[in-house]
């Protein structure tokens, strides 16, 4: 049985995806920092989702096209990220996506996979050398937010 509310989730990231390019005309009037956390979250959970929705496809049979336009979307944000964001300092700009990757990633896989949210893997090689629960992602999380808002 399908869930809804991984299409919903897509459907939501996709809206995201809109939004950012609908408003990107009007740049100089939005904070950078908004900027960074808005592409760099909106390409993490396309990825993540459709992975998980990938994942979902092939345990099950089933069709995978959603999970690939998901993907495509993700990364075509962050191939066109340098020209929404100042790109000059480089390494803050690594180091929030690499925060907000760790702390989004694993839980909207699972959305997009049909399993619980805190689910971890075995079979994943960063599922074993890393186990994170809820609030060691949520510490990832401010990190990858704040760095943009204080650095950039």
């Amino acid at each position: 049985m399908k869930s809804p509310y991984t299409y919903k989730a897509a459907f939501y990231s996709i809206i995201d995806i809109f939004l950012i390019l609908g408003i990107s005309k009007c740049q100089a009037q939005i904070p950078e920092s908004v900027k960074v956390i808005g592409i760099y979250t909106s390409s993490i959970a396309l990825s993540a989702i459709g992975d998980g929705l990938n994942f979902r496809g092939y345990s099950q049979g089933g069709d995978q096209s959603l999970g690939h336009i998901c993907n495509a979307l993700s990364t075509g944000i962050l191939l066109m990220s340098p020209l929404f964001i100042n790109m000059e300092k480089w390494w803050w700009n690594i180091a929030s996506y690499l925060s907000l990757r760790i702390a989004l990633f694993d839980p909207l896989f699972n959305i997009g996979a049909g399993l619980p949210i805190d689910y971890r893997g075995v079979a994943n090689t960063w599922d074993k050398a890393v186990d994170l629960n809820m609030w060691q992602r949520s510490a990832f999380l401010i990190v990858g937010v704040m760095i943009p808002i204080n650095r950039l």
